[in-house]
């Protein structure tokens, strides 16, 4: 890891090393050749050569963070330091500062922002410790329509009572057309200027359908509540 600047733990320990990981290769310092392996203890270096390339310092040196993390995105390794531009070295073998707990382990070389340059990903490294679980995937959650939608106050859920088609706008079928089954059930606006269409929400739409498919939802939350009759545009 560039040794100039830091004395490295060698980790010797053939069980536990594993598959080649990926590498991605980026701009910044200059990578002329990186084979690594990411193991339950640590980085073994089995042939690398980085050279400094850019002053992100303004005193002619670049500075630079190797970080590990594990599946959790815990940090178990961070060095921070700097060398002079064009001062060549391998990465290194050394062991992570604290042990893992999931997979998959990543280490990353960074590149610091400052003088006039970005902040630079050097390199992505991955690998696994077997034996440590694999986090299951965050899955997202979507809002639902009394997020994405001014629902009023005066809504009221109700019941189809007979197949209802829908209107985009009241005597405006949609096209293709779709038709609402008796027994779904929908909240209600309220009623259009002629009282012929209830306006209600639909797969996250405002939509309108007959007023004679509708009526009073009986099911433990709506009880039976009388639909509105306001008229709503």
């Amino acid at each position: 890891m560039l040794r100039k600047t830091l004395t490295l733990v060698a980790v010797v320990s053939a069980a536990l090393i594993l598959t080649i990981p990926s590498i991605q290769l980026a701009g910044a310092v200059t990578v002329d050749t990186l084979s690594v392996e990411l193991n339950c203890l640590g980085v073994i270096d089995l042939g690398s050569s980085l050279t400094a390339d850019r002053d992100n310092t303004g005193v002619d040196m670049e500075a630079y963070t190797i970080r590990g993390t594990d599946g959790y995105g815990n940090t178990i390794f961070e060095f921070s330091s700097s060398v002079s531009v064009g001062f060549s070295s391998s990465l290194g073998s050394f062991a992570w500062s604290t042990p893992p707990g999931a997979n998959p382990l990543t280490l990353q070389m960074i590149s610091h922002a400052g003088n006039g340059y970005d902040e630079q990903i050097v390199f992505t490294v991955t690998g696994e410790c077997t034996g440590l679980p694999w986090p299951e995937p965050e899955v997202a959650i979507i809002p639902g329509c009394d997020v994405l939608l001014p629902i009023p106050a005066t809504a009221v859920g109700g019941a189809f009572v007979a197949n209802a088609p829908v209107y985009w706008q009241p005597g405006e079928l949609t096209n293709p057309l779709v038709t609402i089954a008796a027994g779904n059930t929908a909240r209600v606006i309220g009623l259009d200027a002629s009282g012929q269409y209830y306006k209600i929400i639909w797969g996250c739409d405002f939509v309108w359908v007959p007023k004679a498919t509708m009526g009073p939802n009986y099911d433990a939350v709506w009880n039976g509540a009388p639909l509105p009759t306001a008229v709503v545009e």
